[in-house]
């Protein structure tokens, strides 16, 4: 029997989760008819050119979602009439995401791994109070009214995460990078691609570096650099009030450069690190228009999301989040959890050190 469909090898999805999908669809559409024979191990494994541990992880997944019963002697057949209908809600919350490139991409990631187990998939904002900052937690509490059988809430608000875990029958909260969360189910880590980061830059004789982040949690960054013996400055910028945060950061960015040069005309330090992606863009414009060369005149080093892109064709170094991994690691432990298992904190490190024009090979 030959393979219904071709596996992307490139694609960052893993090949055992495209199997699944792919199958999963061919069923959904009556591709094959309640109790038809679908391909065999060794037929997918030699069709596709890939172990048979693939299109058995597939086929486990299918079993466990429904769509497939698998026989001892039969194999696989599909289950079309048999597909189990939704059996609970998931609300996805955060404070302050409001669009770019990570949100979408990190959620899109999470439905797929929760539909198809059957969950139906919900996400809200968390809104803020009416003078920009805060969080409005008395609106927030309408939300939970809903019967949802998981909250996931991304936030460092302390009443914000004791309202979930009141009000949920079930949570997860996910801390952000470095925090020390002690009540996080998970913990999103950069500190490894820092060490690294930390280690090139005492190899290039960094001196000093400007810090440049809108978060008003501590940052590991400065601690580690600072214990190299490297001069480190953190500038906070905020977004001016009544902008999106994507556009609020880049004005913010834009006119701190251009007023710092205007003003003073001092030199630029050694190093600038962006702790976000869009004070990197901001500030990335400004040097163009000042006539700054990048990275030449100054090294530049960003907390990027995967796939996004900055402006010019600068391949600059990056400590980098790939919210597709970031997505389906907090679906798949929202599932255990759901099922049951409590296995204490759990450390998903979603980042990687990717070294650019900031420290050449």
């Amino acid at each position: 029997m030959p393979v219904p469909f071709e596996l992307d090898y490139k694609a960052r999805k893993p090949l055992s989760q495209q199997a699944a999908d792919g199958f999963r669809t061919a069923i959904k559409e009556g591709v094959y008819a309640d109790g038809a024979p679908l391909p065999t191990l060794r037929e997918l494994a030699r069709g596709w050119d890939v172990s048979v541990k693939v299109p058995a992880q597939a086929y486990d997944r299918l079993a466990r979602e429904g769509y497939v019963v698998l026989h001892p002697r039969r194999g696989a057949v599909a289950n079309r009439s048999g597909v189990r209908s939704w059996n609970g809600n998931v609300l996805f919350a955060s404070v302050g995401f409001q669009g770019g490139f990570f949100l979408p991409h990190l959620l899109q990631s999470m439905r797929m791994e929760l539909e198809a187990a059957n969950l139906r998939f919900y996400t809200a904002i968390v809104p803020v109070g009416a003078n920009g900052k805060g969080v409005d937690l008395p609106r927030f509490s309408s939300y939970l009214t809903h019967p949802y059988d998981m909250v996931i809430v991304l936030t460092d608000n302390l009443p914000l995460r004791r309202m979930v875990r009141k009000a949920a029958s079930a949570s997860l909260i996910i801390g952000q990078a470095n925090r020390g969360s002690p009540d996080a189910d998970i913990e999103l880590s950069t500190l490894a691609a820092e060490r690294e980061f930390m280690s090139d830059c005492r190899k290039a004789g960094v001196r000093t570096v400007t810090v440049m982040t809108h978060s008003i949690a501590k940052l590991s960054m400065p601690g580690l650099l600072r214990s190299s013996g490297i001069d480190v400055r953190v500038v906070r910028l905020e977004r001016p009030y009544g902008l999106e945060i994507g556009e609020g950061l880049q004005k913010a960015a834009y006119d701190y450069w251009i007023s710092r040069r205007a003003g003073s005309g001092s030199a630029l330090p050694d190093l600038i690190y962006f702790a976000d992606d869009n004070i990197s863009l901001g500030a990335l414009i400004a040097f163009a228009n000042l006539g700054i060369s990048v990275p030449r005149d100054v090294r530049v080093v960003s907390l990027s999301n995967r796939g996004s892109r900055l402006p010019f064709g600068f391949d600059l170094t990056r400590i980098e989040c790939d919210p597709v991994r970031m997505g389906r690691d907090v679906a798949q432990c929202a599932l255990r959890r759901m099922q049951g298992s409590n296995d204490g904190v759990k450390f998903v490190s979603v980042s990687s050190y990717i070294r650019g024009d900031t420290f050449p090979l």
